[in-house]
């Protein structure tokens, strides 16, 4: 260690430095002689090793000291392996120049991996809220279930029995106005019949607004309304999108005017789908994502990855 001559250790210490070892002074030790190591004093030169009468260094001078070594468990290896990750807003990475240290933004698309002389990206990343099961409620649960032995939350459930509406759904307490709810997630539907989604609900009578992915031939992005989780009402919008994508980003909101339906395939820039008064239809103190098979021979199912509210 750099400007420090360590030779003793005293006070009321159960330790003792005898050349370069590090020892205890004496078999007898006890937790009571333990508790007493926080008083010893480190008896050194702070600067200019070599010179000076050692003394009894303060603790601001010891931090300095080791602010200022070379930690002797950083590695280095022959390809030019890092010893730093950072994290932080994309627009706030720190510069470039220790080859091997990783990068991961808190707004971005990409995890980084700095040459030494740029930030070069190494794949997509997508920041993750981690959803928590415990904090949803059932509603309409029949033989639907849910997982989270991998991460994330699984749900799923087996064919129902194919005609009318059957949402299962998992909801919990909205957050207070205005808020968001953006949910990451990765559809599993086989069937035409099969949708998958956030919702909005009024807990008063059930009463449902939903922003679902529905699956067919093309699938379509969906808000419907429902009497409760068993009964249709009538639909607020439909809209064709010609792409499968493994991982949906749907968001929900109500910024105290309106309730807004918006989704993103990268997180970050969202498409508005749908917006409506907040109070159209029901006033939802709820909120919380479902799946549905109206279908004889297959379920189907969702992993929620993420679900952040702001």
């Amino acid at each position: 260690m750099p400007n420090i001559e360590l030779s003793t250790v005293v006070d009321n210490s159960t330790l003792e430095v005898s050349g370069s070892t590090l020892r205890q002074k004496d078999a007898g030790t006890t937790l009571a002689k333990m508790a007493n190591l926080a008083q010893s004093t480190i008896i050194g030169r702070a600067a200019a090793a070599g010179t000076g009468v050692p003394t009894a260094l303060t603790p601001n001078q010891v931090s300095t000291i080791l602010d200022s070594a070379t930690d002797p468990f950083v590695r280095t290896s022959v390809g030019g392996g890092g010893d730093s990750t950072h994290t932080a807003a994309y627009a706030s990475r720190p510069a470039a120049g220790n080859a091997g240290d990783a990068f991961f933004p808190s707004n971005g698309f990409y995890v980084e991996r700095d040459t030494g002389a740029a930030w070069v990206p190494w794949g997509p990343l997508f920041p993750f809220t981690a959803p928590v099961s415990g904090d949803y409620a059932w509603i309409n649960q029949g033989s639907a279930s849910v997982v989270t032995t991998n991460g994330g939350i699984y749900l799923s459930t087996p064919a129902d029995a194919g005609t009318g509406a059957n949402l299962r759904i998992r909801k919990k307490a909205a957050p207070s106005v205005p808020y968001t709810v953006t949910m990451a997630f990765m559809p599993l539907m086989v069937s035409t019949s099969h949708t998958v989604g956030l919702c909005f609900r009024q807990s008063s009578d059930g009463k449902i607004a939903t922003f679902g992915l529905e699956n067919g031939a093309t699938p379509r992005l969906v808000s419907y309304k429902y009497t409760d989780e068993t009964n249709f009402s009538a639909s607020y919008t439909t809209l064709d999108i010609g792409t499968r994508p493994s991982l949906w980003f749907f968001r929900i909101a109500d910024n105290n005017t309106n309730r807004i339906c918006s989704f993103s395939f990268d997180g970050q820039n969202f498409f508005e789908v749908h917006s409506v008064g907040r109070t159209d239809f029901l006033t939802a103190d709820e909120v919380g994502f479902f799946i549905q098979s109206a279908n004889t021979t297959y379920g189907d199912g969702m992993t929620v990855l993420s679900w952040k509210q702001a």
